[in-house]
């Protein structure tokens, strides 16, 4: 992880498992706002907020489930 991104962290955070889990919701909540920003602007569909964060349960829920490893 780039020294830049695990500055916004510090140690106090936790494990290496749960830094993983909060970029993975980083990542994807910044994807899906801007998937929804381009479909009002580009498509001129509403912004629904609730369907934004759906959209990032079940894809966070979905990579996390995909990239874990078995105990």
């Amino acid at each position: 992880m780039p020294a830049w991104v695990s500055s916004f962290f510090g140690s106090n955070l936790g494990s290496k498992e749960e830094i993983a889990r909060i970029l993975s919701y980083v990542a994807f909540t910044c994807w899906h706002i801007w998937k929804a920003r381009c479909n009002f602007v580009f498509d001129n569909k509403s912004i629904s907020p609730y369907r934004v964060i759906m959209s990032i349960l079940t894809f966070v829920n979905g990579f996390l489930a995909a990239t874990c490893t078995p105990e």
